[in-house]
């Protein structure tokens, strides 16, 4: 019983969210900054952290630093997601309406 239902709600891997999703971040202008800020960010967020509380080298301050930075990076790319998805419905729809035939 257990075995089946596992099977039923594995995760399974999609090339379609891939290919739906490629038409809008075509329109994200800068991804690889992105990309680059938050690796730095996930990458040193938990040595700063590591650093302010087992050998005491650094302080609260730079782990607030890191959060920031990640926070600033991720809000950035949701809004540049965002920002494409509406870029590209109002294309799709001034392509709808020029290609709409008209009834008279």
């Amino acid at each position: 019983m257990h075995g089946s239902f596992t099977r039923l709600v594995k995760r399974k891997f999609s090339v379609g969210k891939h290919v739906y999703l490629s038409h809008i971040h075509a329109g994200m202008p800068t991804k690889f900054v992105l990309a680059a800020g938050l690796g730095v960010a996930t990458v040193l967020l938990p040595v700063m952290g590591f650093l302010w509380l087992y050998p005491g080298s650094g302080n609260a301050n730079f782990f607030y630093n890191q959060t920031l930075v990640f926070q600033y990076f991720y809000l950035r790319g949701i809004g540049q997601f965002l920002a494409a998805t509406l870029r590209r419905d109002k294309q799709l729809d001034e392509h709808v309406k020029l290609n709409r035939p008209k009834l008279t």
